[in-house]
């Protein structure tokens, strides 16, 4: 009975997670699938796949706890870490008893670059040396698979990728410079497109267009906006589709809502000022329709904010574009700065570093103001 109730909490928490507001009731329900875990395990002894549930369930449990979309606020970092330690540490109690556990090793893997994921926003050297030792795990047993020493079943094999995927993913975000950024990118990409190539699935679409999105991110930060754009767009038209097919999935939403700011970034720098101002506007209605759904949820807050921040950019573009309308587009851009204020300065309490950035959007509004008044 405990295990049934187990297996079907491993089937329906990615579905309700993705739901509005379903990020806490996920969380509880792998809270109470890992009691019931714990209880087996009690039953059980040194069960090794009990352990490994046990291991996943953590695993799955610091994801919720760490997830800053779903949970509807910062995310409980601490909470995250302790289970990715916990985690860390059952893999290492298995290999001990039995080396050969391929499933314990890649769960020992993925615990350290979730720990590393975590640690980013305090250490971002201890971070990059956890993700980086998670990946080197993940790596030996991706040689061992492709040169025959291992049989994985499929279900690991694409856990490994994915695992790699998510190592490169996480190397973004501590990259010494723009070259490495770049390359993990790309080789998030790269095995993700492996994924989707044999498990054409939304899940793997998913992958693609957000790995897309990474690359062209990459290429834009470095000057090539021309490049950047074609990939956001491409980016752009699967998460449109993937949407259609599930409109209520929140985190399609907020990553269609955050890639329009950004493509509508390149596209002004690429001189199409109109065009990117529409979409900007698109962006924000997006993004403002899931703050709205739910305004405690900092992330949303946070990501609107920026997007208020560019639909003000775009607005001060079109000003100097189209002199006739120069004082309506002027409007435009001292309400979207003064919107950008208001939700940093709100995100500024749970995360002090968005007060400057609150500061910096007030100081743009009297800019504008000033000039309107001129």
């Amino acid at each position: 009975l405990l295990a049934r109730s187990v297996e079907a909490s491993e089937r329906d928490v990615p579905r309700v997670q993705k739901l509005r507001g379903g990020g806490p009731v996920a969380r509880r329900m792998t809270e109470e699938a890992l009691e019931d875990l714990e209880a087996l395990l009690a039953i059980a002894g040194d069960d090794p796949y009990v352990k490994l549930k046990v291991l996943g369930a953590h695993l799955a449990l610091g994801a919720l706890e760490g997830d800053a979309i779903t949970v509807a606020e910062e995310g409980d970092r601490a909470a995250a870490l302790r289970s990715y330690r916990r985690a860390e540490a059952l893999a290492r109690e298995i290999l001990a008893a039995d080396p050969s556990d391929i499933h314990a090793e890649h769960g020992y893997g993925l615990s350290l670059i979730r720990q590393g994921r975590v640690e980013r926003h305090e250490d971002r050297d201890a971070a990059r040396e956890k993700i980086v030792a998670g990946a080197a795990v993940l790596e030996g047993l991706h040689r061992r698979w492709r040169d025959g020493s291992i049989e994985p079943s499929e279900y690991l094999q694409r856990n490994i990728l994915l695992g790699l995927a998510s190592a490169h993913q996480e190397q973004l975000f501590v990259a010494a410079d723009l070259a490495a950024v770049r390359r993990h990118a790309e080789s998030q990409l790269e095995l993700n497109e492996e994924i989707a190539r044999r498990w054409d699935d939304d899940e793997a679409r998913f992958g693609v267009a957000r790995s897309l999105a990474a690359v062209a991110g990459a290429m834009a930060a470095a000057g090539d906006h021309e490049g950047g754009a074609r990939r956001f767009e491409a980016a752009r038209a699967m998460l449109r589709t993937l949407i259609e097919e599930d409109p209520d999935n929140t985190v399609y939403r907020l990553n269609l809502g955050t890639l329009e700011w950004k493509l509508a970034r390149c596209l002004g720098a690429l001189g199409r000022i109109a065009e990117a101002d529409r979409l900007a506007n698109h962006a924000r209605d997006v993004l403002k329709d899931l703050h709205e759904d739910d305004p405690d949820n900092l992330t949303f807050a946070r990501d609107l904010g920026k997007c208020w921040f560019w639909v003000a950019r775009s607005a001060e573009a079109m000003a100097a574009a189209e002199p006739a309308d120069r004082l309506a587009h002027l409007e435009r851009a001292a309400e979207a700065y003064g919107a950008a204020a208001r939700l940093w300065g709100d995100s500024a309490e749970a995360s002090p570093e968005y007060g400057p950035a609150a500061a910096n959007a007030e100081r743009h509004r009297e800019r504008v103001r000033s000039q309107m008044k001129k």
